[in-house]
């Protein structure tokens, strides 16, 4: 290919002397060589030179193709190995260890970033203190509410922290009730506290009663929590104070007599409560208060004889039991009458229900009617030895 192309540039040179215009005489070509061979050798020769001119100058060096393997092996014993070889199969085993343990150790350190990832993320704050209602009752504990980034708990569902052992609990929103600023732990009125439900309502009763308080109004209501009114023993806590009305009681007579005298209504007073609460005292007590506030008139009506009528009452219709020496074993509605100056003028005593089942029978942890054993404190010591109580 090489000798028919120089062949060729050869004709375009002679063509090129041909033409009209001048050319610029082409230098001659070198003497060929005699030697047989010699003409085509020197074009050999001469392509070779053009090609190399032809080709840039600077030429990148390129490595030497490395043998394959399988070539090596050929050429080798079965147990030789060439030295290049096993040094580059070291190092592989080398990268191969190292990678193996980045990847453990990788491993390894993702549940410690997840662990890592929630303790930071898991964040509560205190929202405030609550009222935490259990089967028990109920106990002071503080609200946790999620910060930023913190999964919520699902709907209806809160977190609170007991303040006695600082336990969590994950409870329902109907579990949770407000709890009332300390300085209203002795509120006089239930209905001016701030949050009225049931554990605020306990909680202030329990501390009226634990000072001394057991009366507490709840807007025309008055309450009476046990312990006793007068002492902390039901056993005392009937005596010389029996007849006196509390300051909480008294500011209830007072509000039901300007009531009655200035609306000239009918009222009526209830009183309602487990056996041995102290309902026939308290009775008694704004029963004599009304009457110190009204006062009397015609001498029907005075503060002695309604002071015996309720120790008759007492004799005959209380029984001693564990929770009080004298607990009412009957029903009775007592109703005062006033005269247009609002004064009392006529009383009317109605009694019912009275366990006369008690006389021959008797309760286990009660005594029998307290008119027995008066009788029996008042005998001579003959009566008693005819009686056999000797």
């Amino acid at each position: 290919m090489a000798l028919s192309s120089r062949l060729k540039l050869w004709e375009q040179k002679g063509g090129i002397k041909e033409e009209k215009t001048p050319v610029p005489a082409a230098e001659p070509p070198p003497p060929l060589s005699a030697v047989p061979g010699g003409f085509l050798k020197q074009l050999v020769r001469e392509t070779e030179k053009e090609t190399k001119l032809k080709e840039p100058e600077s030429k990148e060096e390129r490595s030497p193709n490395k043998l394959s393997d399988n070539l090596v092996q050929q050429f080798l014993l079965p147990d030789e190995t060439p030295p290049i070889l096993e040094a580059e199969m070291i190092k592989q085993e080398v990268r191969q260890k190292a990678a193996a343990e980045t990847t453990k150790q990788q491993v390894e350190m993702k549940p410690e970033k997840k662990k890592n990832r929630k303790e930071v993320r898991d964040v509560w704050y205190e929202a405030g203190t609550v009222w935490y209602v259990h089967k028990d009752g109920y106990t002071l504990a503080t609200q946790l509410k999620p910060d930023e980034g913190t999964p919520e708990l699902p709907e209806g569902r809160a977190r609170v922290k007991l303040q006695t052992d600082g336990s969590l609990h994950d409870v329902t929103e109907d579990q949770i009730q407000k709890v009332n600023p300390t300085e209203m732990d002795l509120c006089e009125d239930l209905s001016d506290l701030q949050s009225v439900n049931e554990s605020s309502v306990l909680h202030t009763l329990s501390c009226r009663a634990r000072n001394n308080q057991p009366l507490t109004h709840s807007g025309p209501n008055i309450i009476n929590l046990w312990p006793p009114i007068h002492s902390k023993t039901p056993k005392s806590r009937r005596g010389e104070c029996v007849w006196d009305a509390p300051p909480a009681l008294s500011s209830l007579v007072k509000s039901v007599y300007v009531s009655m005298v200035g609306t000239r209504r009918d009222h009526s007073v209830c009183v309602l409560g487990r056996s041995g609460t102290g309902k026939t005292s308290t009775s008694q007590s704004f029963t004599l208060a009304l009457l110190r506030q009204a006062g009397t008139t015609g001498g029907k009506v005075t503060l002695e004889r309604v002071q015996a009528m309720f120790t008759v009452l007492r004799s005959f219709g209380c029984v001693s039991s564990p929770h009080s020496d004298a607990s009412t074993r009957f029903a009775s509605v007592f109703s005062l009458d006033f005269n247009h100056a609002g004064q009392a003028a006529a009383g009317h005593l109605q009694t019912m229900m009275l366990d006369k089942w008690k006389v021959c029978q008797k309760t286990e942890g009660e005594s029998n009617f307290l008119v027995f054993s008066q009788l029996l404190a008042g005998v001579s010591t003959e009566m008693k030895y005819i009686l056999q109580k000797n």
